[in-house]
């Protein structure tokens, strides 16, 4: 009996060291877990009006003098990938309408650029200008990557801004014409959205010129 009782002892014990040893090895796993990374998207700086004097080019209120390029360029080059520019009475920052811009995917073997126009600037002599200014409505779940550009003078020169990427929302797009050629003479104004992208709408208003 005293043997059995022995061994019973000596059986608890080795059950009582097995689970000692395994709480380390819990606790350590715990711990990794508690320090893995987290993904974080970095956060959005909001665009300021800059100062000068503003001039309103278009809010969108007197109808539509845009059209989206789509395939009319194709002789020149790489196909277009803007679908259609139509007034929305869904959002506005300047009246109740704003300029409805729906693009297509854009893959890397595309143009990457869905182009916006209006032949009928409401005022060609842009001399001194430094920013165009816009209101948008990014209405995806995506980022969405724009420019500006001008073609002008009789040689219809074009020159583009720096891209600026918007995520979802409303914001202040603020892009830099100071460098643009021919700002005397501004014969087309263009909307660009680029870069990759599975394609969308973009709301856009109060296009205004920033002297």
């Amino acid at each position: 009996m005293k043997k059995f009782n022995v061994l019973v002892v000596l059986i608890a014990v080795m059950i009582m060291l097995a689970g000692c040893a395994s709480k380390p090895e819990q606790t350590e796993t715990a711990a990794v877990e508690e320090a893995a990374p987290v993904e974080t998207v970095a956060s959005y700086t909001e665009l300021e009006m800059p100062a000068g004097e503003a001039v309103l080019m278009d809010n969108f209120e007197e109808g539509n003098f845009w059209y989206a390029v789509a395939d009319s360029w194709d002789q020149w080059g790489s196909h277009n990938l803007s679908l259609t520019a139509e007034l929305s009475s869904s959002w506005g920052t300047d009246g109740g309408t704003s300029l409805e811009c729906v693009y297509d995917i854009a893959g890397p073997a595309t143009s990457m650029q869905a182009s916006f126009c209006c032949d009928q600037p409401l005022e060609t002599d842009w001399t001194g200008a430094k920013f165009v200014v816009m209101d948008i409505n990014n209405v995806e779940k995506h980022d969405v990557q724009l420019n500006v550009a001008v073609q002008a003078t009789d040689g219809w020169t074009w020159t583009q801004s720096a891209d600026l990427v918007f995520p979802p929302g409303e914001h202040l797009g603020v892009f830099a014409i100071d460098s643009f050629a021919g700002l005397e003479a501004v014969k087309r104004m263009i909307i660009n959205v680029t870069g990759e992208n599975p394609g969308g709408t973009v709301l856009i208003d109060n296009y205004r010129v920033i002297y």
